[in-house]
């Protein structure tokens, strides 16, 4: 599951692909740094940092994540400068460069008014306004919902966020709120002697395995999806998928209750039958 505020986060700096350093003004504070737990299924830590009123971004986390009984544990590191994006894996010292294509949707954004571009791409994204408002570390924030979850929007920053897709939930709580701070220039730059792979692709975050069963989904392509999920997984991955689809109903509805305690029945069957399926192609 993808972090919604990362794709907030990209959303919202969606500007010409030509634009200059100058005419960005994503945030109304020239620098900034925040800090955020994870609970739920995913658990650690996210900070983000951000330069040039949001020309120059970073976003560092680092999180457990169990479903279904796998625990997963990740570091990752995105860095957003203008239109250029830079996913960071650590696990294999590799960092991918791409541009993503939703910043060629938008004119060039000099003179913009940037309220009204952010509130532009929530909605674009399936959110509306509750103009319900709540304060997360103190600050006043506008609660925004959609079929992802909810997201409090403050000055264009998401201080929290709320997902649960298929039972699995994850809460992102911002803690710490610093703006207008001078932010270390080497947040901004990728690790020394990491591997630096050009790409050009729609999804700037995803491996190209990920991004292949993204365009499967899209085009309604399953038996594409679940073979390329099957090539992307370690045998421990699948092993735990067998042992998971071998179970009975009762007993994934019950792991699932002790994991997730407020997932729907719905959402419990429609992960059950999603398993069962993807042990098929599981080999």
């Amino acid at each position: 599951m993808k972090n919604i505020t990362l794709i907030i986060t990209v959303i919202l700096l969606s500007f010409n692909t030509y634009a200059q350093e100058g005419n960005y003004k994503v945030f109304p504070f020239k620098s900034g740094i925040v800090e955020y737990k994870l609970e739920g299924n995913s658990k650690g830590t996210h900070t983000k940092y951000f330069d040039k009123y949001g020309y120059k971004q970073a976003d560092y986390t680092n999180t457990e994540t169990t479903v279904f009984g796998f625990t997963k544990k990740e570091k990752k590191g995105t860095i957003l400068i203008g239109p250029k994006v830079y996913s960071i894996n650590y696990k294999n010292k590799t960092v991918s460069v791409s541009t993503n294509p939703v910043y060629e949707s938008y004119a060039n954004s000099n003179g913009a008014d940037y309220d009204k571009l952010g509130r532009k791409a929530l909605t674009s994204l399936g959110f509306s306004n509750t103009n319900k408002t709540e304060n997360i570390a103190g600050k006043k924030c506008e609660i925004w919902q959609g079929s992802l979850g909810k997201v409090w929007i403050w000055k264009g920053l998401s201080l929290k966020n709320e997902t649960t897709v298929l039972g699995v939930s994850i809460v992102e709580t911002a803690t710490s709120i610093k703006v207008n701070v001078r932010v270390p220039s080497s947040k901004f730059k990728v690790p020394d002697g990491f591997k630096v792979n050009e790409m050009d692709n729609a999804y700037p975050n995803m491996s190209a395995s990920e991004r292949q069963m993204m365009e499967d989904a899209m085009n309604g392509n399953m038996d594409g999806m679940m073979k390329e999920a099957n090539n992307s997984m370690g045998q421990e991955e699948k092993d735990q998928i067998h042992k998971i689809a071998n179970m009975s109903y009762s007993e994934f509805r019950k792991m699932m209750k002790s994991e997730e305690p407020d997932a729907s029945e719905e959402e419990i069957k429609e992960a059950y039958q999603m398993t069962k399926q993807m042990a098929k192609y599981v080999k």
